[in-house]
């Protein structure tokens, strides 16, 4: 064999042995994806199986979301009427929401007003009683407070208490012309209050002569038919027994005010019927909102407003019998040191509001109502009116006697000013609280209209039976109407008239397209039509069965809100014994 022959079977021994190389590398490649294909089949089988497994799951999932749907469709269907109601219960409350959010947030910033806008005057208030009675001798000097009163005397401003506490500090110090030139200045800011602090304060260092003096300038400028807020620290003052420690000064301010009530009972000789029809007036007004709501009765009581407002009427009688129970049976007793009580006073008199101050105080109260009140504006504005008037209302004393027995702010009005308040008008206010109780119970009706899906009748609590038989026969007379007034048995029936109208037009002009549209959707319209007048009778027996639950649960809670009145109503009689029960 040559050479040649040798390289050549070598080279084909080569070729055939990378052959043999690739064909293993084939098989072993296919047996790995045959293999891998077992392994997907495997997998494609349990996948198959989880899915079928899925696939039921849904299939369950699926009926009962659409019996749900279904359901649904069918309360919709049943009641329309509630779903309104809902939606203008969802709309008045989202507006009562946003009342009183912004009162909330009005307060805060009225709020934030006052003790920003009127820092001062704290300030000054708290210098001012701390340098006539020595409260703060440990905390500043007499200097550092002087330069302070100065500073805010030296702005113009228009608080009277700034020239009264300078007036008092330059006589302290024997700078008499300037301490002159303070008082006039005071007294021309405002005469009564600062008249009357001067009074209290020559009372505290004991200048009974002085005080007298400063009394005698008090009554020369009051007019009694239009007397001043500061009156009320006046009458505390003797109520207090201040002037105790002259004899014929304290002779000389009871004389005052005997003869002040006199002369008011003289000239106004139906004030006796004025407080009468003014403690109406408050009790009608008086912010208080029931807790309670019945749902019921609010979706279907054509007459509920006027419910809650009976019962808001009647739990007032707890509300206020509570208010002046409290004021009355206050135990706080009056200060054994005569200048702890003079110092009392004068810390009402000096923390009195100023005008602005008042707008601001005003302002907040008012949002405190809206609060109150529960978003409702109308009835915010009523109790605000009449514990601010808008128009100015006469400051006689007859006129403040009923203001500071009717007060709820203890910061404006001391706890003796409204117990001799109260005490003196007893008789007319018990009056007055029993015919308000006689006044709403008048509003009190046995049968209210009760309105369901287009039915309205008036229904007493115990009443069932009867009137659910006149709602029986309500649904029952009105069933083709309610079937026609359905939407989809008037779209049926459109479907079939629009069939007819077609095949009308088709005997005419013959078109076989026509025929067979007008034909089927004749056929089709037909068949829809009666299936829904059979699904009508189920939904409109549903419907008479929901209406006569709803009835039942109306008149439950006609029932319930009958006790809870009835229950406060007799608390009426509590809030007169309050009064009854005051020495006059």
């Amino acid at each position: 064999m040559t050479e040649e022959e040798a390289k050549a079977e070598r080279e084909e021994a080569e070729r055939l042995i990378a052959q043999i190389n690739h064909l293993k590398g084939q098989i072993e490649r296919a047996l790995i994806e045959n293999r891998n294909l077992q392994n997907e089949l495997v997998t494609l089988v349990e996948n198959v199986y989880e899915l079928a497994q899925r696939t039921a799951a849904m299939d369950v999932e699926v009926n009962q979301s659409m019996a749900y749907v279904q359901k649904r469709v069918k309360e919709v269907d049943i009641s329309t009427s509630e779903l309104f109601a809902l939606i203008d219960d969802l709309t008045n409350s989202y507006f009562a929401f946003k009342n009183l959010s912004t009162a909330t947030k009005n307060v805060t910033q009225f709020t934030d007003e006052y003790f920003t806008k009127f820092k001062f005057y704290h300030e000054l208030r708290r210098i001012s009683l701390g340098y006539v009675v020595g409260l703060d001798a440990h905390i500043c000097s007499d200097e550092t407070m002087r330069k302070k009163v100065e500073s805010i005397y030296l702005q113009n401003t228009e608080y009277w208490l700034a020239y009264a506490s300078m007036a008092v500090m330059l006589w302290a110090n024997n700078e008499e012309e300037a301490a002159k030139r303070a008082m006039t200045k005071a007294l021309s800011k405002d005469y009564f209050s600062s008249a009357l602090y001067f009074l209290l304060v020559n009372l505290r260092f004991t200048r009974v002569d002085a005080a007298k003096k400063w009394y005698l300038c008090y009554l020369d400028r009051v007019d009694m038919e239009n007397l001043g807020d500061e009156w009320q620290y006046l009458l505390q003052a003797y109520l207090s027994g201040v002037f105790g420690v002259d004899k014929e000064f304290h002779h000389l301010i009871h004389q005052c005010f005997t003869d002040l009530l006199t002369q008011m009972e003289s000239m106004h000789p139906q004030y006796g019927n004025r407080v009468i029809d003014k403690t109406m007036v408050y009790s009608n007004s008086y912010i208080h909102v029931t807790d309670y709501e019945f749902e019921t009765l609010r979706r279907h009581c054509t007459e509920y407003e006027e419910l809650k407002n009976l019962l808001s009427q009647a739990e007032k009688n707890e509300v206020l019998a509570m208010h002046f129970r409290k004021v009355w049976e206050d135990r706080t007793k009056p200060e054994s040191d005569l200048f702890q009580r003079i110092e009392n006073i004068l810390y009402n008199l000096i923390n009195a509001y100023d005008k602005e101050e008042f707008k601001v105080i005003k302002n907040r109260r008012y949002n405190e109502m809206i609060i109150t009140a529960k978003g409702d504006l109308n009835r915010a504005q009523q109790f605000f009116n009449i514990e601010y008037p808008v128009e100015k209302m006469t400051r006689s004393l007859d006129n403040l006697l009923f203001q500071w027995a009717f007060e709820e702010n203890d910061d404006r009005v001391d706890i003796s000013v409204k117990k001799f308040a109260i005490s003196y008008l007893k008789k007319w206010i018990i009056k007055g609280f029993m015919q308000y109780g006689e006044t709403y119970r008048r509003e009190e009706k046995e049968k209210y209209e009760i309105s369901i899906d287009g039915w309205l009748g008036a229904c007493d609590e115990n009443s069932y039976e009867d009137t659910k038989n006149e709602l029986e026969n309500y649904y029952n007379n009105n069933r083709i109407l309610d079937t026609l007034k359905d939407k989809f048995v008037l779209i049926f029936i459109g479907m079939i008239f629009s069939a007819l109208v077609v095949l009308a037009i088709t005997m005419f002009h013959f078109n076989k397209i026509p025929l067979v549209i007008g034909i089927l959707l004749g056929v089709v319209g037909g068949f829809l039509l009666w299936r829904r007048i059979v699904d009508m009778q189920s939904i409109l027996r549903a419907k008479r069965e929901n209406g006569c639950l709803l009835l039942k649960t109306a008149l439950d809670e006609l029932k319930e809100w009958r006790k809870l009145y009835k229950a406060e109503d007799a608390k009426n009689s509590d809030l007169v014994q309050v009064f009854e029960n005051i020495e006059s």
